[in-house]
């Protein structure tokens, strides 16, 4: 009982739990390429305009960007790359993740959660990622 009022301080003093969003793959995928002057430019779903620089979840199948069994640059996908080899997703249905310290590698489903950029938005699209979670963090790993 003495060490109640210790606990109920500590708790109250522990900052907030931060918020997060879960980011689904169909507005994500909803993105489009439109035609602007010089080339083409992305259009975001507003949902995932309001949520860029906020901490977001996401579940998919890691696809590894770099070499070596543990990395700090990966990309989460819907599909596997076995369920879809021929089907030549496009950059709405990839988003790169960047960790700050090095997860392993795996083929199971997982769940990251990391701060959103939109990377092309507002500017000619080039090529690449249109979507990225900065400072992520894998949550949950191996369910299939």
């Amino acid at each position: 009982m003495r060490y109640l009022p210790l606990a109920l301080l500590l708790a109250l003093a522990a900052p907030p739990a931060q918020a997060q969003s879960s980011l689904g793959w169909d507005v994500l995928e909803a993105a489009e390429f439109v035609q602007a002057r010089g080339g083409w430019a992305v259009r975001h779903a507003m949902a995932v305009v309001r949520l860029e620089g906020e901490r977001v979840e996401l579940s998919g199948h890691m696809i590894p960007l770099e070499t070596g069994r543990r990395v700090t640059r990966f990309a989460v996908s819907r599909m596997t790359a076995e369920e879809c080899f021929y089907c030549q997703p496009g950059p709405q249905s990839l988003v790169e993740v960047r960790t700050s310290q090095p997860v392993n590698l795996t083929r199971d489903n997982i769940t990251v959660v990391g701060t959103l950029a939109l990377p092309a938005r507002g500017q000619r699209y080039e090529g690449g990622t249109i979507y990225r979670l900065d400072d992520a963090r894998i949550t949950r790993a191996g369910l299939r």
